[in-house]
């Protein structure tokens, strides 16, 4: 298996990537999956007996975050696990806002047992609201989020594209 470097982490030809948010089936960056093959839903708990961190989901509006928690904060994320090429992974670099230091791209051990690489927020602001049990979906449903455009929260974040 040929490796290279994407940003500052090494990417396989294929790596399976963990998406909790808007990369998921019937949200709007699901298309910047491509051909990104599904491997199937999974979670990732907290710290537990396969890493040494834990999370927790926050809403940025009209998408998520997940950001590092102390285990009393600790929630199960549930989200998908896709086999995506190194092409993909370049273009969710992109996305996530790697590079200008948004988003870090990790790896983590999943509840299923896999490795995957997630995304995961490099800070945490003020007034993030939390996503109890950590599914996106069922918050969006509950919350009625998905009205929310892109931009508005780029914008509200101060993020240029």
């Amino acid at each position: 298996m040929q490796t290279v470097e994407i940003g500052n982490q090494p990417v396989a030809d294929e790596s399976l990537v963990f998406v909790y948010g808007s990369l998921m089936q019937g949200f709007g960056n699901h298309r910047c999956l491509g051909d990104a093959e599904f491997v199937g839903a999974t979670t990732l708990s907290d710290g537990g007996q396969y890493n040494r961190r834990c999370f927790r989901m926050v809403s940025l509006g009209a998408f998520p975050g997940i950001v590092d928690a102390e285990p009393s904060e600790a929630t199960t994320i549930s989200g998908e696990v896709y086999r995506a090429s190194r092409t993909v992974m370049a273009d969710l670099d992109l996305l996530e806002g790697v590079s200008s230091g948004f988003y870090q791209r990790r790896v983590v051990r999943l509840d299923n047992g896999m490795s995957a690489y997630v995304y995961v927020l490099a800070r945490t602001n003020p007034g993030e609201q939390a996503v109890p049990g950590g599914n996106w979906a069922t918050y969006c449903e509950e919350q009625a989020y998905r009205r929310r455009t892109w931009e508005q929260d780029l914008q509200r974040w101060g993020v240029t594209k």
